[in-house]
């Protein structure tokens, strides 16, 4: 079952060893911590709903799960996941006849429709892409009456960073996207609580999920719908059955490993904190500086367009005067044309009139005058 784990997972070959399966829970590492808590508590309280059914168990892991189920009267267990190593493992591990493993995926799951009367979903639905489609694939293989219980990391409340997970659910908007393919959909809440038991030396010295414990339990403390860590939704396009209460119990010293991660993280911290005030201090000194600059660019580019706008007017200025010579010159031009015209005219007279016949006459009279 692809989950969300604080490590990788890793669970046992048949030959002894060991591979790291990210996202996996594998009870051989979590046993007797909160996450075993977490992911047999989710199986337990489906189990409950199991008796006599024909159940799918989709992104089964290593099968841990469908042995729960199985083991709770469940008439046929079908586990169902993407990798083929964690269903050789399942098959080989599995101890109960109404158990088996198929490999396949979310998106196109290898059943006819209406196949199963329940299906469980368990920290798998944020690792998928196309996640309606996926939801709509286990509605598909649900008998009209089948319920679908499912599970998501609560987005709001879970510590964020998850690699592997491409989108957490908040309730709300579990309860929307259950919705689209179900008539009915009840939401439950998951929390990891702080427990102060008492119990006889059986009850305190056993464990495992198959030693049920007869006892009374109250609180001291509440969660509010919205903060719980991981949100659980019964749907169901049928009535919903009623789902009891399951509470699982790990190992006390965990706590000092949360303190642990705590104080680590704190003493992270304390000794990142000069440096990154430094960087702070001088992201804003560059930030003062880039700013300065930017107005003053600004102001030279004001400055600029001004300077350019007195340009263009004195060039416009002196263009217009340009045109006025030019136009002016183009009349003297013509005024010079037309009096050299007149004056070739004028010679052309002259000389005609000199070599006319009256001229030669009238020259001794004309010499005479001028000795006068």
């Amino acid at each position: 079952m692809a989950v969300d784990e604080r490590e990788a997972g890793r669970f046992p070959h048949e030959n002894g060893g060991a591979a790291p399966v990210p996202e996996r829970a594998a009870p051989d590492q979590m046993s007797e911590h909160l996450m075993e808590s977490e992911h047999r508590g989710r199986y337990l309280w489906a189990a409950a709903l199991a008796s006599g059914l024909t159940v799918l168990d989709a992104g089964c892991g290593t099968g841990y799960g469908s042995e729960i189920i199985a083991a709770a009267g469940a008439r046929r267990v079908v586990g169902v996941d993407i990798s083929e190593e964690a269903i050789d493992y399942a098959r080989s591990s599995s101890l109960h006849a109404a158990s088996e493993f198929q490999v396949g995926g979310l998106h196109d799951l290898p059943f006819e429709d209406a196949s199963f009367d329940l299906a469980v979903c368990f920290e798998v639905i944020e690792h998928v892409e196309e996640q309606p489609r996926a939801i709509a694939q286990l509605r598909r293989v649900l008998k009209p009456s089948g319920v679908l219980a499912i599970s998501s990391p609560n987005r709001d409340v879970y510590p964020p960073g998850n690699p592997h997970h491409l989108h957490e659910f908040v309730p709300e908007e579990l309860k929307q996207v259950l919705a689209e393919e179900f008539t009915n959909v009840r939401l439950y809440r998951q929390s990891p609580w702080l427990t102060a038991a008492i119990f006889n030396d059986e009850q305190s010295s056993t464990t495992g999920v198959e030693h049920e414990l007869s006892t009374k339990v109250v609180k001291v403390a509440s969660v509010s719908p919205g903060e719980e860590m991981y949100t659980v939704a019964l749907a169901s396009n049928d009535e919903l059955p009623e789902a009891h209460a399951v509470a699982l119990m790990g190992k006390p010293f965990e706590l000092r490993w949360w303190q642990e991660q705590l104080t680590a993280a704190r003493e992270h911290l304390q000794e990142t904190l000069p440096r990154l005030t430094e960087e702070l201090q001088s992201a804003a000194r560059e930030a003062a500086t880039l700013r300065q600059t930017t107005a003053t660019a600004r102001e030279n580019e004001l400055n600029s367009a001004r300077r350019l706008l007195e340009v263009e007017t004195l060039l416009a200025d002196a263009l217009a005067r340009v045109a006025a010579l030019t136009e002016a010159y183009d009349a003297h031009k013509r005024q010079l044309a037309q009096l050299q015209e007149r004056i070739e005219r004028a010679d052309r007279v002259h000389l005609a009139m000199k070599r006319s016949l009256s001229w030669r006459v009238t020259a001794p009279l004309r010499a005479l005058k001028r000795r006068a």
